[in-house]
């Protein structure tokens, strides 16, 4: 029955995913259609164009009007919301219930953050308000079902989380004058850091900057090779943010590998 369930969580995924990618497209962009069409030809799309993935694979990537080449990320978008809607139905333990719909939220507003941020160099508030929402519920249900310390100093913990968390990248924003970091990163740090302890931020921000220089290492040898020119922006929330899904998820302790 559980492979049943996690079947439909892949298919709920693959259509958030492709809502997701609806929402990269239109959301500040004065887009007003109310069907989808080719970006290229103007054609308004059918229903078999819009089946996530299959239909980008059936039409080999093209449009069936004008054969104009479309974008991987459709497909990408759709695949990693679908996989990651999976992958938190097991890391729940198969249990289909509010700390799981809270999960499935929490990663999809975290996926919009990352692909609009790398699509777009930038992070609009609406969505920086849907994480605080999300962030705040998963916080105050967390304390809610374990309880373990007064609420003013859990109030305590939290809000120095925040500060610490924040602050590396306020000084890298501020130092800069924000041509190294845009402001929008502290501002998820921030939000990000009422999920955690202090004693987890130190793994959060190194893991960020680790996955940032070994991604930015890549794509810059692999823009080389291919004889594309270099671009010096690189969003840096989506490191941000997958630094801050593999310590709430699994915990990590770079302090304690370290001792």
């Amino acid at each position: 029955m559980s492979i049943l369930y996690a079947f439909l969580i892949f298919i709920l995924g693959l259509s958030f995913g492709s809502f997701l990618n609806v929402l990269i497209l239109r959301y500040g962009s004065g887009y007003k259609a109310q069907k989808s069409k080719c970006l290229f030809c103007a054609r308004a799309l059918t229903y078999k164009e819009l089946v996530p993935i299959l239909s980008f694979v059936i039409q080999k990537g093209r449009c069936r009007s004008c054969r104009s080449k479309l974008s991987f990320q459709y497909p990408l978008v759709e695949f990693a919301t679908a996989v990651f809607f999976v992958f938190l139905y097991f890391l729940n333990n198969k249990n289909i219930d509010i700390s799981l719909l809270l999960l499935f939220s929490f990663a999809f507003i975290s996926l919009a953050i990352a692909t609009f941020d790398i699509k777009h160099k930038i992070v609009p508030s609406a969505l920086q308000y849907a994480l605080f929402a999300l962030v705040l519920m998963l916080v105050l249900r967390g304390y809610v079902l374990v309880g373990a310390i007064s609420f003013p100093e859990f109030a305590f913990y939290k809000l120095l989380s925040v500060f610490l968390f924040a602050a590396p990248y306020f000084l890298i924003w501020f130092i800069s004058k924000g041509k190294a970091m845009g402001f929008a990163d502290v501002k998820i740090s921030a939000i990000l850091g009422l999920l955690f302890y202090p004693y987890q931020i130190y793994s959060i921000v190194v893991l960020s900057f680790v996955v940032g220089a070994l991604f930015s290492l890549l794509y810059i040898s692999f823009r080389y090779l291919k004889g594309i020119k270099y671009e010096n922006e690189i969003a840096f929330t989506p490191f941000i943010l997958t630094a801050s899904w593999l310590v709430y998820l699994f915990n990590l302790d770079l302090l304690m590998w370290y001792n």
